[in-house]
């Protein structure tokens, strides 16, 4: 140690001294640290999740393990050598760095905080070296629909009811309850969260309700909210299920329901009558429109048609009465002309002749007449 005296080379002296001072103890492989990022992280019940944890540095040789901490003394979770259990597996396999775990098919039983833990081996075997922050998981489970139930049967206005709301099967624990009647809040008497056998937690809350005359149609809700539903549950009981009800109020309940089915009816039948009229109109049009309107588009083209009126006039002699059918015939007697235009003739029904016409040089044109009732 004579270089560490030596006061010509103060430099040399202190790098001798370095070389020569033994190590401290626990100071070498200090270097190594363990990063878990995540201080806490929540997942559904059958769902997966992910728990990060690198390794930085050197240190000495020694595997990784993860443990989970659940109300009880630390214990082993995983480890990278065994591989076990199988839901669990690395997320870089063979990484000698990052040692984050995915777990997939989560249960109830995995609530709580896993550590990342480095070893080093010694000779009897492997030490804890260094260590992670932990990550607390939390497992949720949404609560079962709500179901609002009443101690007894049915009851006179006037009196009091306690209601109550039961909910099994969620988890974590924190849960919210509100009571409703009708549009209106109303205080929750009591509220107790009871856990299970299974890790998973029930509820049971009550709410006092006095019924009225006037609480015949309202209705009695319990809602809950948890972190694992997207919107409140909610379970309801309508009042009349359990209001004992007299005359009164009997009548009450039936102008309400028959206002609703008499309001049904009276549409149905506005219905009825406009179909009814529309058909009609439809009826009446078809009746007024013109034969040769109808069938034109079947019609020969080459076809003259006769449109035959009838004048009444009362100098007129009439033929007298007949039980036979009475056919009446007449003859038109048409010039020659193209055959685009329409030969028209204008007769009277008393000078028709009701012996068919002789036999004639020139062209003759026999006209069937057809006498239809105008609807006006």
């Amino acid at each position: 140690m004579e270089c560490v005296r030596s006061a010509r080379c103060p430099l040399p002296a202190l790098i001798c001294l370095l070389l020569a001072s033994p190590p401290l103890p626990g100071v070498r492989g200090q270097t190594l640290s363990v990063h878990q990022p995540q201080g806490s992280v929540s997942v559904s019940v059958g769902g997966s999740v992910t728990l990060n944890c690198t390794v930085t540095g050197a240190g000495p040789p020694g595997g990784v393990r993860w443990f989970r901490e659940n109300g009880g003394p630390r214990k082993e979770f995983f480890s990278f050598v065994n591989q076990k259990p199988d839901r669990v597996s690395q997320v870089i396999s063979g990484s000698s760095s990052d040692f984050s775990i995915i777990i997939i098919s989560i249960t109830r039983q995995d609530n709580g905080t896993y550590t990342c833990v480095k070893f080093r081996r010694t000779a009897a075997g492997e030490e804890e070296f260094r260590s992670g922050g932990g990550t607390v998981l939390y497992v949720t489970a949404p609560p079962s629909p709500p179901a609002v139930t009443v101690p007894r049967g049915r009851v006179p206005t006037g009196q009091s009811v306690n209601y109550t709301c039961r909910s099994d099967g969620f988890t974590p624990q924190n849960v919210t309850v509100a009571w409703m009647k009708g549009g209106d809040r109303i205080p929750a008497a009591q509220t107790d969260v009871l856990p299970g056998t299974d890790g998973m937690f029930s509820l049971r809350s009550t709410a006092t309700v006095t019924l009225h005359r006037q609480d015949l149609l309202s209705h009695v809700t319990c809602l809950i909210q948890h972190q694992a539903l997207s919107s409140p549950l909610n379970g309801t009981l309508l009042l009349s299920d359990i209001i004992t009800g007299d005359g009164e109020m009997m009548l009450y309940v039936a102008v309400g329901a028959g206002g609703a089915v008499l309001l049904l009816l009276l549409l149905l039948c506005v219905t009825a009558i406009l179909v009814c009229m529309t058909a009609r109109k439809r009826k009446l049009r078809a009746n007024t429109q013109s034969p040769r309107g109808e069938n034109q588009a079947d019609e020969d083209p080459g076809l003259i048609y006769v449109d035959i009126a009838h004048f009444d006039r009362s100098a007129a002699p009439h033929p007298a009465p007949s039980a036979d059918p009475i056919y009446e015939y007449t003859s038109v007697r048409c010039q020659n002309r193209p055959a685009d235009q329409l030969a028209n003739s204008s007769l009277q029904m008393t000078q028709l002749s009701r012996e068919p016409p002789k036999p004639e040089a020139d062209p003759v044109v026999y006209a069937h007449v057809n006498k239809r009732r105008l609807i006006t």
